[in-house]
């Protein structure tokens, strides 16, 4: 093939004698060399003479390609042991080179311990403290050396696994203790402190290996071929290190062409395939067929060839199959469409976080009424910093949290503080200012932020922040003054930046819920203590919430009612001691036991999670789970109820304990023994008795416990309004962000509980009923208000929401012992008690029931449909030759391997189908050979779809320009100067390199020299391939003028090349020309008269109205001659520029084909053809004075000598300038 012999004439000249890879590089001694050649059954000579025959172990054996040969290690324990004499000539050396070079299979491992290439060491079996060795491993690219043991080794590395399916070179060289490794003749590190051989090696090696690790536990090198294995006794020179590493292009020709093999069985297949092309009819995914298509392509191309090796036939027989099966299995299969989700209709109550549009008009009202609490609350409110309209904030790319260094989450606690409460402020008082404010804080951080990062502790940073940010903008959605685009755009924040990180904890807990590290410990889903999940849980609420997205909002609820485990006990009192063996966040968990105890206000007391932890992240634990009631509550589902009021019980437990002097050592409790992800379950942190540490913290959150429990259900909670007042202080109300220092601590709950929950208590028998609920789904009754969306953990796997087409019927359940009135209405309309709805969308149903006393509840089902939710975005890659492009358009050689990768948003659902019938996130195309665009289609947690589509383009060869050495790659357009050298040439894909080349002046050959370019000129080639098939390859080259051009005084066309649209005078005085095509009803527009006096400096004038084109693009009704022609020598080819010396001088086309004046300020190209015209000049031209002379140039003037294009209606003055230099003026009349 041409290509490929070029390149081994290329590295053939570079050996010291053409007979291969054995005399090369000889300035420094060989002591080893095994070429692998003349093997004598298991034996392997060292051709330097200076060892023992080596010995082929086990499977390995030597594979012939070629002129060469090489070790096959083959697929298990295979290795060449090189004897103790190999380890004499080792331990004796100090200046030393080892060079090799290997071929790993593409499906080889290199994963695991292990994979050395090569292996010197004392011991078979090498420990951390003994045994010394020299050895260079596969998996890391790494060359190490050791006194004694792994824990005394030096070394360097690349850091990254060898590269598979290509011959590579591997080289390290030592002078005293400065050694240096070269991977395929590039220097990859470089070290100072390296041990010296002799003095590593007190007694001769013995264990001397090829493939082998010397380390009991490791794995062999497998799946790998390698040849010309060399040891030096000196470090040889950086010549012959790079002349060593060019003969991989030899070695890997004579791999792939050296042994022609058998096609027998090639031609059969491909025949097979197609035939089954032909008639595979519409019923298989196009994109397959393409791909099958390739490989018949490129089979059919190896076997018009008939040179290729064994090898490479087998390697196009398994890609043909794989294939043709891959084709075969896509029978029937159909992409579907993109969600379009829309996020009304979805029933949520707006606002509808901690707040709703009933709670502010009850604050308003209680304000207007004068009310002390809401007075002073909403002062402290009006005064705090954070809640002024032009308070500053400062976004951050990266938030960290955690991690030591670096870290400033705060500024996002602070962030969404400010938004938060500059939101309240607008919708208690109105104020504009403060609405504008809320909405730049949060636009601002929607677009400087783009991560939540650190260490696990960035969990804590999503939870948290996230909610707030959440809460803030759903406090905001109704504003008029915040533009929906932008409104969108937040959104789309949330659920980019925040959902992601909060639900990868909810769902992996980094790691710690499967626990793989600690396999033998079991799961721990108990890891993490109550606060991490219970922040997290609220913010996936809270985004659901804002984003209309039902899905969302169940999968973070459910982590708070629903055990995702199963080892929720309801009874744990008598049980010796409780174990951390659920997700803390369930509520049943985070209350793990209760306590009868008639100091409680419904006869119960619970300690909680973290009560034997300490009191800061109890009372921290309790806030929270605070705020997931209230959030569900508002929303039509009663989490304080829940579970018999469980969340009561804890809530008092802690207040008791922390503001109302209870002791601990009063209080109920059962041994809780915490034990992390490291530990045997059980045997962990025994808590006897609450932790008094932290005793009192101040949280605000107090008077939503009392306003719910008092203020709505009539139920005294004795320590939690002692909490309350207790916070309140002198102020008489609670606070929020800036209020309480400025550690986290003091962010993570907004506050003004007072101000936005307080209500006056009343009495229990004006309190509604509480409701709950279940549902029947597929003939199964379900205890439970929440389908679909639920109960997600660690394993990856499709959606969780329902499939749509189904139906649900919801029973809401009144407590027992109250008689139902039948005084029932659904938002939807209906009266019963009872509804059957359809399952086709996601959908919060809500029931309200009046009770006698008039109080009215409200249950709701909260259901979610699969593809009913927000879709994610997909974010694209292209790999080609190992380089990867973030784009989704991608050129590419013929016959290339091309890797297509689609990240998503959201993860956790392995859910992809591409076109081409594959699945998972990526897909190999091995050879491409034809322009196509696949589709992915991508599957999110919510059964939402996104689609993304690549577009793949073919180039048969990649040509390229050198001008004066530099090369301008994947060009056929260069622009040079008079005098330079010109290399045209084209590198063809492999599989097309044994064809024949023909150029336009004769040439054969891949590439022309132009020397000493004159003139500017197109060249062409046409290249034949072994099938008979052509192709045409175009170059123009454009040689730049050394002065501006003299052109002649005529009429001409101005064309812009790349459109073919012509200069036109559309708008006469003071517009400016325009491309437009071209027009024959209205010539003269398009006709432009440049003229000039000696030098190179033109007018170029209109000949529809004798207008001329000033500096500046715009048509005058007066001469100018300020443009100058910077032509192609040898073409009618211009760059057009003002007579100016700097500046954008230079006439430009932009990206919308429009012509701009003063567009650039240097030359960039060509982009203009002037054509001549003698259309306006042909009743005029050719007048003869005396038979021998003519008219040279005529032109215009008006009465006051102002030159103009063409004679005007009225009288006019012609000058005619004669051939014989002679000039005739005239005055010409014009009608």
């Amino acid at each position: 093939m041409e290509h490929l012999n070029r390149l081994r004439k290329v590295a053939l000249t570079m050996l010291y004698v053409m007979t291969g890879l054995a005399t090369m590089a000889q300035t420094a001694s060989l002591k080893l060399h095994y070429t692998f050649d003349n093997v004598s059954g298991k034996q392997v000579p060292d051709v330097s003479g200076n060892s023992t025959a080596a010995e082929l172990k086990n499977e390995a054996k030597v594979f012939k390609m070629g002129k060469y040969h090489a070790l096959d290690l083959g697929n298990n324990t295979g290795y060449l042991d090189m004897g103790k004499s190999a380890g004499e000539i080792v331990s004796a050396l100090t200046d030393f080179s080892v060079s090799a070079y290997y071929y790993v299979d593409p499906k080889a491992s290199l994963d695991g311990a292990g994979r050395f290439l090569w292996a010197f060491s004392a011991l078979q079996a090498n420990t951390q403290t003994d045994g010394p060795y020299m050895a260079y491993r596969l998996n890391a690219q790494r060359f190490a050396t050791s006194t004694g043991g792994w824990g005394s080794e030096v070394g360097m590395e690349k850091g990254t696994q060898a590269d598979k399916g290509k011959w590579s070179h591997v080289l390290y060289r030592q002078t005293g203790q400065t050694g240096e490794l070269y991977i395929n003749g590039k220097l990859v590190q470089r070290i100072t402190t390296m041990p010296v051989l002799n003095n590593t090696f007190t007694s001769a090696p013995a264990y001397c290996w090829i493939g082998r690790a010397p380390f009991s536990a490791d794995n062999y090198l497998t799946g790998t071929l390698v040849t010309d294995f060399r040891v030096y006794d000196a470090a040889v020179t950086d010549d012959e290190v790079t002349q060593l590493a060019s003969l991989t292009a030899d070695l890997e020709h004579e791999y792939k062409y050296g042994e022609p093999g058998d096609f027998t069985l090639l031609k059969k297949l491909t025949q097979e395939c197609e035939n089954f092309i032909t008639g595979a009819g519409g019923n298989y995914l196009q994109n397959a067929i393409d791909e099958l298509q390739d490989e018949i392509t490129i089979c059919k191309a190896l076997i018009a060839s008939a040179i290729v090796s064994q090898t490479v036939i087998d390697e196009h027989m398994e890609i043909l199959q794989a294939a043709l099966d891959n084709a075969k299995n896509t029978e029937g299969i159909v992409l579907g469409n993109a969600t379009s989700f829309v996020p009304e209709g979805h029933g949520f109550v707006h606002p509808g976080g901690l707040h709703t549009q009933a709670d502010f008009e009850r604050v308003k009202k209680m304000l207007a009424d004068g009310d002390p609490t809401i007075t002073a609350a909403m002062k402290l409110l009006r005064t705090n910093e954070y809640s002024q309209a032009g308070v500053a904030t400062w976004p951050v790319e990266t938030i960290i949290r955690g991690g030591g260094s670096g870290q400033n989450y705060i500024n996002a606690c602070r962030g969404a503080a400010m938004a938060y409460q500059n939101a309240l402020r607008w919708k208690i008082d109105g104020t504009k200012d403060n609405a504008d404010g809320a909405v730049r804080i949060l636009m601002a951080w929607a677009r400087g932020n783009k991560y939540v990062s650190g260490d696990t502790n960035m969990s804590l940073a999503a939870g948290l922040t996230g909610y707030q940010f959440a809460q803030a903008a759903e406090l905001m959605r109704d504003y008029e003054g915040w533009n929906r685009d932008e409104f969108e755009e937040f959104k789309r924040y949330m659920l980019k930046t925040w959902y992601p990180v909060a639900c990868d904890f909810l769902r992996r807990r980094h790691d710690t819920w499967a626990n793989r590290a600690n396999a033998n410990k079991g799961e721990r889903p108990g890891h993490y203590w109550s606060n991490w999940g219970l922040c997290n849980a609220l913010c996936l609420m809270n985004i659901g919430i804002l984003c209309d997205d039902v899905h969302i909002y169940n999968q973070g609820i459910s982590f708070y009612k629903y055990d995702h485990v199963g080892t929720f006990v309801s009874d744990r009192t008598n049980q010796g001691v409780i174990l951390n063996d659920g997700c803390n966040e369930f509520i049943g968990n985070l209350v793990p036991v209760v306590h009868a105890d008639e100091r409680g206000p419904l006869g119960y007391l619970g300690q909680m999670q973290e009560s034997g932890r300490d009191q800061g992240h109890a009372l921290m634990a309790a806030g929270l789970a605070v705020d997931i009631c209230q959030v569900a509550y508002n929303q039509g589902d009663d989490l304080y109820a829940y579970m018999d009021d469980r969340i009561a019980a804890g809530l008092e437990y802690t207040a008791a304990l922390n503001y109302c002097g209870v002791a601990g050592n009063s209080l109920p409790w059962t041994n809780y023994n915490y034990t992390d992800c490291r530990g045997w379950m059980g045997a962990g942190w025994q808590m006897e008795g609450p932790n008094e540490g932290g005793l009192g913290g101040w949280r605000p959150y107090w008077d939503r416990v009392v306003g719910y429990y008092e203020g709505v259900r009539g139920v005294k909670m004795q320590y939690s309004g002692k909490a309350a007042e207790i916070v309140r202080g002198e102020a008489g109300t609670d606070a929020g962000g800036g209020n309480y220092g400025q550690t986290s601590g003091g962010f993570d709950h907004l506050g003004f509980t007072t101000l936005m929950d307080y209500r006056p208590a009343i009495t229990s028998d004006m309190a509604p009923v509480v409701l709950s609920g279940k549902m029947v789904y597929n003939g199964e009754t379900l205890e439970q208000t929440n389908l679909g969306g639920l109960k997600y953990n660690y394993v990856a796997g499709k959606t969780k929401a329902i499939p749509a087409g189904g139906t649900v019927t919801l029973i809401p359940i009144l407590p027992e012992g109250v008689t139902d009135n039948g005084s029932w209405k659904w938002d939807t309309g209906e009266t019963t008690k009872e509804i059957t709805i359809q399952t086709d969308h996601s959908h919060i149903y809500r029931v309200h029931y009046t009770a006698d006393n008039g109080a009215e509840s409200t249950q709701s089902f909260s259901i979610a449909v699969a593809g009913d939710s927000n879709p994610d975005v997909l974010y694209p890659e292209i790999t080609v030759d190992g380089t990867i492009y973030q784009d989704t358009v991608m050129t590419v050689l013929y016959g290339s391997s091309v890797i297509l990768y689609a990240g998503n948003t959201t993860g956790w659902t392995d859910d992809y189908l591409w076109s081409n019938g594959k699945k998972g996130n990526l897909i190999v195309i091995p050879n491409i050979t034809s322009d196509r665009t696949y589709t992915v289609q991508y599957t999110n947690q919510g059964g939402s779809v996104t689609l993304k589509n690549f577009t793949i383009k073919i180039i048969s060869g990649v040509q390229s320009i050198v001008v004066d050495g530099k090369t301008y790659k994947n060009q056929n357009k260069v622009m040079v100067n008079q005098g330079q050298n010109v290399q045209l040439s084209i590198i063809m894909p492999e599989i097309l390199s044994d064809g024949e080349w023909k150029w336009s002046d004769g040439s054969t050959g891949p590439a022309i020299t132009l020397d000493n370019i004159q003139t500017s000129g197109t060249y062409s080639v046409v290249y034949t391939m072994k099938t008979g098939e052509t192709l045409n390859f175009d170059y123009e080259i454009l040689v730049t003028e050394k002065e501006d051009r003299m052109l002649e005084v005529a009429d001409y066309y101005i064309i812009d090349r790349a459109s073919n649209r012509y200069l036109t005078n559309v708008g006469g005085l003071g517009t400016s020309p325009v491309l437009a095509e071209k027009d024959e009803t209205a010539p003269l527009k398009q006709i432009w008269n440049i003229t000039r006096s000696t030098t190179a400096r033109y007018d170029i004038l209109s000949r529809l109205d004798g207008s001329g084109i000033d500096k500046s693009g715009v048509l005058r009704n007066r001469t100018f001659k300020v443009y100058r022609l910077q032509g192609a020598a040898g073409t009618m080819f211009f760059a057009i520029h003002n007579s100016a010396t700097s500046g954008n001088i230079y006439w430009t086309i932009d990206d919308n084909g429009n012509i701009v004046y003063e567009g650039a300020p240097s030359l960039y190209g060509y982009p203009f053809e002037l054509v001549k015209t003698t259309y306006y000049a042909d009743g005029i031209d050719g007048v003869k004075e005396d038979g021998k002379t003519s008219v040279a140039e005529v032109t215009y003037y008006d009465t006051n000598g102002t030159r103009i294009a063409q004679p005007r209606s009225g009288i006019s003055i012609r000058k005619q300038r004669m051939t014989d230099g002679t000039v005739i003026t005239e005055k010409i009349i014009t009608k």
